[in-house]
């Protein structure tokens, strides 16, 4: 189980709280800059990810209950990684992800996500894309990342890429 709350080092973090479906509001929570729901519970976001000033990274790998993830996350100027692997009863993300321009990580692997939308070929930050074991890996490809150049890894999980 993680640290939970860590103000010194602006970590909120709830790894491996399994009974967490949703938790209350913090203060100061603006100043998170790490939040990890990693194997909780969780159905959805609360509205205080609103007002998230300061998020780096937002890990919610193996949520098996999360559904969405809110269109709020796209105003988030700082995240540079975002992981949502395991996620399998998500199956979309904000049309507007393209806006995310600090965005470096973006892990959608074991999802549902069917279609990643062109609004991804706007994240030119972006180094690293994981759609491993994910059912948009027939729907996207390199032709969607039209302005990155890219490498894809020969791996085991196949359809993993690295962008430059």
């Amino acid at each position: 189980m993680g640290n939970l709350i860590d103000y010194f080092n602006r970590k909120l973090d709830f790894c491996g709280c399994f009974t967490l479906m949703t938790f209350l509001e913090t203060e100061p929570a603006h100043s998170f800059a790490h939040i990890n729901l990693t194997e909780t519970t969780i159905k959805d976001l609360p509205s205080l990810f609103d007002n998230l000033v300061n998020l780096q990274s937002l890990h919610l790998k193996k949520c098996p209950d999360l559904e969405s993830l809110p269109n709020s996350i796209v105003n988030q100027k700082l995240l540079s990684s975002l992981d949502c692997s395991g996620c399998a009863k998500l199956t979309e993300i904000p049309t507007h992800i393209g806006r995310l321009t600090s965005l470096i990580e973006l892990s959608p692997s074991e999802t549902g996500i069917v279609n990643l939308l062109e609004s991804i070929a706007h994240l030119l930050s972006l180094k690293s894309l994981d759609l491993s074991d994910n059912k948009s890996k027939k729907t996207i490809g390199p032709k969607n990342i039209k302005k990155h150049c890219y490498k894809q890894y020969i791996s085991p999980k196949k359809h993993r890429f690295l962008l430059y």
